[in-house]
């Protein structure tokens, strides 16, 4: 009797540890939707490179964008930076990237070595990344033209992801809003 009950338990932890694998792979992962998941609060960032001005969400009201929260000690974020460059310039909305953890100075040095591919790029603090709820590197959101947040996704974003989920569903509103 003792071996049957070890044998269900073992399976039942078999079973939950591959559900698990599969949600953090988001092989769930529905894709961006119009239906809004929060409305953000306004925030502004210093952006790190003198050419440009600080950032304040405002500037981008009237357009879809796409954030992703990066530090440069972050394997999977730098992975997904190469995957954006890759797309060269595929996606149709402006890209911003918010620095978490880090120092920019590093930031800097990451982008002496490979294409930064935002079209702003700022150093987050306490609120910016409680507004969004970031909790996890690499995380990426898509925001309305509403400063609404319409998709969130935790890890790093694939090239096929980008290339049938998001790339087509910004493609869409684009359009939509032009």
């Amino acid at each position: 009797m003792m071996k049957h009950n070890a044998k269900i338990i073992l399976a039942l932890l078999l079973i939950l540890s591959i559900f698990l694998i599969l949600l953090v792979t988001g092989v769930f992962s529905q894709g961006p939707s119009l239906k809004p998941i929060k409305k953000l609060q306004e925030y502004n960032l210093q952006l790190i490179y003198p050419d440009q001005s600080n950032f304040d969400s405002k500037a981008l009201t009237g357009e879809y964008y796409m954030v992703s929260f990066i530090a440069s000690w972050c394997g999977h974020c730098i992975e997904e930076i190469a995957v954006i460059n890759s797309l060269d310039k595929k996606i149709p909305v402006k890209l911003v990237g918010i620095v978490v953890s880090d120092d920019e100075k590093n930031i800097k040095d990451l982008f002496r070595y490979m294409k930064n591919p935002f079209d702003y790029i700022g150093m987050a603090n306490q609120f910016v990344a409680y507004n969004f709820g970031n909790f996890s590197l690499p995380q990426s959101y898509i925001v309305n033209q509403d400063g609404e947040m319409l998709f969130k996704y935790s890890g790093v974003i694939s090239k096929r992801q980008f290339e049938e989920q998001i790339i087509p569903f910004l493609e869409q509103v684009s359009v939509q809003s032009d």
